[in-house]
């Protein structure tokens, strides 16, 4: 009974697991370029206004679902970015914003991720799979 027990609740451990894993992203899109886009930061993370001279510039990555294998694409001061993607599987995306004063880096946020749904807000979190396609068939013949 005990055992019987235990492996009832490892089934229900595991099926809660992955069920809270698969909610993390309320949508994968199949896509070989993407357009993100954010609100513009318009003040330091203590809510006080940026100092004169300063700018405000960001930086998006990608990697994959567990946030391992990070990869800057971009980074600017547009708070719009179309992305060509070159590498294969799940990804999600994170944005930082970066202080810039005298051209100078001089501070940086937390990444935001397109997975976090405070972040995303009522947009809803996403992901984007993207598989380059099979080569063309060739050697075609009637039979």
């Amino acid at each position: 009974m005990k055992k019987m027990l235990m492996s009832l609740f490892l089934i229900m451990s595991v099926l809660l697991f992955c069920s809270t894993a698969s909610a993390i992203v309320d949508s994968w899109m199949p896509a070989n370029q993407v357009t993100i886009a954010w609100d513009a930061v318009t003040t330091l993370g203590d809510g006080s206004a940026i100092t004169s001279g300063g700018t405000v510039e960001y930086e998006v990555v990608r990697a994959s679902a567990d946030k391992s294998d990070i990869q800057v694409l971009w980074s600017g001061p547009e708070t719009q970015v179309q992305l060509t993607l070159v590498a294969y599987g799940r990804m999600i995306f994170g944005i930082k914003s970066l202080l810039i004063v005298d051209g100078q880096r001089v501070s940086e946020s937390e990444y935001g991720w397109s997975d976090d749904p405070e972040v995303v807000g009522s947009a809803g979190t996403f992901g984007v799979l993207f598989y380059q396609a099979p080569a063309k068939v060739t050697g075609m013949t009637r039979q």
